[in-house]
């Protein structure tokens, strides 16, 4: 009997702490979830980087050969006298 009387007593406190302990272990893996699609969102950041930098590089190359051109056809045309 006397355990039916602590079993009504604190069955709130037992419900809530369960309850607790459930959002702490779905927090956990929200936060697991969250670090590897930063670590994911990283790698793909430095890989845009590198993207970035060699489309810089072709585009400092392309136009110098438009400029080298332009150069020729005004020599030709005698246009930047």
């Amino acid at each position: 009997m006397e355990i039916v009387k602590l079993v009504d007593t604190f069955w709130p406190l037992f419900v809530a702490l369960m309850g607790g302990l459930v959002w702490l272990v779905r927090l956990e893996g929200k936060v697991s979830s969250n670090l590897k699609a930063i670590e994911r969102l990283d790698n793909w950041a430095g890989l845009m980087e590198e993207k970035h930098s060699n489309l810089d590089s072709k585009i400092v190359n392309e136009l110098s050969e438009i400029k080298q051109s332009l150069a020729r056809l005004e020599g030709k045309l005698g246009v930047g006298e």
